[in-house]
């Protein structure tokens, strides 16, 4: 049975771990980045040809906004987030919009210029 201390320490250990993913989150796609120890930043928008909406939801993502969340915040419908997604996918190759994020950050690139 563990004792006080180490009940403690794993519950100090959680309430670190929360908040570092809650500021992670907060984060820009510049401190998260620069954190990754990324090397000179380039522009998704340029290099893939991303229309403006592409540009949004990519950033929005980033930020950890769900589709509904991106939708509300574009005022417009799932379904138009769904296929702007697919076009944004078709444009980097990636499988999934995690999978685009994830690779954004691991470049040190940035969604727009």
């Amino acid at each position: 049975m563990p004792s006080a201390f180490e009940n403690d320490l794993q519950d100090l250990a959680k309430r670190f771990a929360h908040d570092l993913v809650a500021r992670a989150r907060r984060a820009s796609l510049a401190e998260l980045a620069q954190a990754l120890g990324a090397k000179a930043p380039s522009s998704w928008e340029r290099r893939y040809g991303l229309t403006e909406a592409q540009s949004f939801i990519l950033e929005a993502a980033v930020s950890g906004k769900t589709r509904a969340e991106i939708s509300r915040a574009r005022g417009t419908s799932p379904t138009t987030i769904k296929k702007q997604v697919h076009e944004l996918l078709a444009k980097t190759g990636d499988p999934s919009l995690l999978a685009a994020t994830t690779r954004l950050l691991r470049e040190g690139g940035r969604v727009r210029a």
